[in-house]
């Protein structure tokens, strides 16, 4: 009977081992690598998106405290020597004149308007005699003033449709109140939405997304907000 040497190896199974080790090493690498890349993504992309958003903010604060500046401004000069009746009711040439040379000081503002308490008005730039215009009521307006309060802040109206442009504006307002406590009127300026969000969007962030504006509810003033992505 023919005798046959059979020698035990352990290579192969060393090997296979070893091979299988390095494998799961491998795969387990490649899975925290890709987990790490994921939140340092998420990480980069948080950090512009605050960062353009600060910036959106910064800009837009400094357009709002300028406007309202100029504002609180023109304001006391229409509540002085009967300024507001001779604009809106005498000399209404002379009161568009000056409207206007207040809105070019004031690039973001798309107009102004000008109304006494009984509801005369005037609206920089000049309003066309037409259907509209003759049914336009400023009582009616967000921005006019029926009972003035004793507040150093101007108002900012909710976003609303503009009734002579029909395009979406927020409006800066104030009362025109005299030295000697009585109300005049209402002063307000139509913020130019477009004008403001053609900058805001040259601050593209790191996502898709926009940057809106929008009421709080609570605060006198809009506030922004980053959009979601689409």
């Amino acid at each position: 009977m023919a005798l046959h040497n059979r020698k035990l190896s352990f290579t192969t199974p060393i090997v296979v081992g070893f091979a299988g080790i390095l494998l799961s090493f491998m795969l387990i690498a490649i899975f925290v690598t890709l987990a790490q890349q994921k939140d340092f993504l998420e990480d980069y992309h948080d950090i512009n998106r605050n960062f353009t958003h600060n910036l959106a903010i910064n800009y837009t604060e400094t357009l709002l405290r300028e406007n309202d500046f100029i504002l609180g401004r023109a304001a006391a000069f229409f509540a002085r020597n009967d300024e507001l009746n001779r604009a809106v009711n005498v000399e209404p040439e002379k009161g568009l004149t000056t409207l206007m040379q207040l809105q070019n000081m004031m690039p973001s503002v798309s107009s102004i308007s000008l109304a006494d308490t009984e509801g005369h008005y005037l609206r920089a730039p000049e309003v066309l005699e037409n259907e509209d215009s003759r049914a336009f009521d400023p009582k009616t307006r967000p921005w006019f003033i029926k009972q003035a309060e004793a507040s150093t802040f101007s108002h900012y109206t909710s976003p609303y449709m503009d009734y002579f442009t029909h395009h979406p504006t927020i409006t800066i307002f104030k009362p025109i109140i005299t030295p000697e406590g009585k109300l005049k009127g209402s002063l307000a300026f139509h913020l130019d939405l477009t004008s403001m969000g053609f900058a805001l969007r040259q601050m593209g962030g790191a996502r898709t997304g926009g940057i809106f504006c929008g009421a709080t509810g609570w605060q006198s003033g809009p506030a922004l907000r980053p959009g979601r992505a689409v």
